[in-house]
């Protein structure tokens, strides 16, 4: 008791590159590392925390369809070292949310190997949305803005219904 402890498994297969694995019981932090030896020292790959927490260095790939990532309700997904975005699952109201810190756009592939605009949702509350990387709509705080043809239509159960055509410049 009182040390760190590790078990190193080796399968030598007579080339130069590392082909070493360890595992390691570290006890100051009362942690777990799987460690890799792939470029001439131990570099730490996956690490299990005391408190739960999984960190991991590289990719997490899941190889099959059926492999799905589950949340419980209110667990969050966070992006950035500063949790620019985070999407969560909140049940006690049954929202979904995306909560952001920088305007938060979703871009399409466009033709070929270039992603087009397509929706922006920017912080202080404005949205522009595009139609083949083009500029269509956006709200400002005096209304909305709109480029190009544009249609409006009452309720049809309305009497005073009616379809009104506008092309805007």
């Amino acid at each position: 008791e009182g040390t760190s402890g590790a078990v190193q498994i080796i399968a030598d297969d007579g080339d130069d590159n590392g082909d070493i694995w360890e595992i390691r019981s570290n006890q100051d932090a009362n942690d777990l590392t799987f460690r890799n030896n792939t470029s001439g020292s131990l570099a730490d790959i996956l690490t299990l925390e005391k408190d739960g927490d999984v960190i991991v260095t590289g990719h997490i790939t899941l190889n099959n369809a059926d492999y799905n990532v589950y949340l419980k309700d209110g667990g969050k997904v966070k992006f950035g070292n500063h949790e620019d975005v985070v999407i969560y699952h909140d049940n006690t109201n049954g929202n979904n949310k995306i909560e952001f810190k920088q305007d938060l756009k979703f871009r399409p592939l466009g033709s070929g190997t270039t992603y087009e605009d397509g929706l922006t949702i920017m912080t202080n509350g404005g949205v522009k949305a595009y139609y083949d990387d083009a500029l269509k709509f956006e709200t400002a705080s005096a209304g909305a803005k709109v480029t190009g043809y544009f249609q409006a239509h009452g309720d049809a159960s309305d009497s005073a219904y009616t379809t009104m055509s506008y092309h805007v410049f």
